[in-house]
């Protein structure tokens, strides 16, 4: 029996020992050489120990090169991760910081257009009621109201001078009447001429009849005076009637132009009376015009003003625009940034960490404007004092 469990250990050990030796052959590098090297010596019965030390050597070996390969496959994808990362997000923010930037643009300048088209409207508006209710110009409200005035106190003038010439008519129509009496005087005059006459040839005939044949050639002219006389006798009559009607129509004509003349004087004094109130609501009509429109004139102005002051401040999408340009160049240079540090990873399997500042100069680089250098100083100097005031525990 001792014989027998004897040859089966010895048995069971050969078996063992060729498992330690196959394990041995694969374990690769250094760890199974050395295992065949400690094997080598040994018998299959004497070398059981020495295999079993083999073989955990050849695990340990295995176990540390599979977990730094772990660790190399988890630093080559930290390592993309971070380049990827630049190169998935950096698109997006730069996508989006141009679409804001082209909105912002297009409705500034939209803005701006309707802000100036208002000032070019308010503009021709003030030069509209300058023109229209100015205070000067050919066309202006109070030129055309102190030309009607004065078309309107011409026209007055003439009504009074054509009232003072019907005045002077009249009066002479009146210088008339006097004549008139002295022609009716005349008339008398001649018709006691005529009479005297006649009486003188009556005597002249009694004086030839009573001288007989020597008188009657002197008969025959004294009655010749009496038709003489006669005939004058008559026409002054005739001449008296006539001055009679012409008297009459005289003073009825005097009568009619003194009437008128009274009428068209109270006419004309009612007209002036007219005119003059007219002109009286015209005025405050023009003065209220003329005081609106130096309102409206003034209120235009002003807003005028302010929508150019408006348009000034307009200009900080300028401004902007620029600052966000810059900011999107930069952050498209991110992704390159991440690539060159996976680059120098992979050459000399070294974690650099990732620097700013190439990033930072590349950006101040870029700047045109004083507050962009103030922000940059004003984060720059928060950084540094955020980093001195940061504890490192060990």
């Amino acid at each position: 029996m001792d014989v027998t469990n004897a040859q089966g250990a010895a048995s069971t050990a050969a078996r063992a020992s060729q498992r330690f030796v196959m394990l041995a052959a694969a374990a690769p590098g250094a760890a199974g050489a050395l295992a065949l090297l400690a094997l080598a010596p040994l018998g299959w019965t004497s070398g059981a120990a020495a295999g079993l030390l083999a073989a955990a050597s050849v695990a340990a070996a295995l176990a540390v090169r599979r977990a730094v390969g772990r660790e190399t496959q988890a630093l080559d994808a930290y390592v993309q991760s971070h380049q990827q990362l630049g190169e998935d997000l950096a698109p997006v923010w730069t996508g989006h910081i141009e679409n804001s930037r082209h909105q912002m643009e297009n409705a500034v300048s939209a803005l701006t257009g309707q802000f100036a088209g208002i000032v070019d409207k308010l503009d021709r508006a003030v030069k509209v009621s300058d023109t229209s209710a100015g205070t000067s110009g050919e066309a202006g409200l109070l030129a055309v109201f102190n030309r009607s005035e004065e078309q309107l106190s011409s026209v007055v003038t003439s009504l009074e001078a054509a009232n003072q010439g019907k005045a002077e008519l009249v009066e002479r129509v009146q210088q008339l009447s006097q004549f008139i009496q002295e022609l009716q005087q005349m008339a008398t005059d001649v018709a006691a001429i005529a009479a005297q006459t006649n009486l003188l040839a009556v005597n002249a005939a009694i004086e030839a009849a009573r001288a007989g044949d020597a008188g009657r050639g002197f008969g025959v002219l004294a009655q010749e005076v009496r038709k003489l006389s006669s005939m004058s006798g008559d026409t002054g009559k005739r001449i008296a009637d006539k001055v009679r009607l012409v008297s009459e129509a005289i003073v009825a004509a005097s009568e009619a132009s003194r009437a008128s003349s009274s009428a068209d004087e109270a006419s004309m004094h009612g007209a002036r009376d007219v005119i003059a109130r007219v002109l009286h609501d015209l005025r405050a009509v023009t003065d209220g015009l003329l005081h609106s429109t130096e309102v409206l004139k003034s209120e235009s102005i002003g807003i005028q003003g302010e929508i150019s002051g408006a348009l000034v401040q307009l200009q900080f999408q300028d401004r902007v625009g620029q600052i966000l340009s810059h900011v999107k160049q930069n952050i498209s240079r991110l992704p390159d940034t991440l690539a060159e540090n996976r680059r120098q990873f992979t050459d000399t399997r070294v974690l650099a960490p990732v620097s700013a500042a190439a990033l930072l100069a590349e950006l101040q680089s870029t700047y045109a404007m004083a507050d962009e250098h103030h922000v940059h100083q004003a984060q720059g100097q928060a950084t540094a004092q955020a980093t001195e005031s940061e504890i490192t525990f060990f």
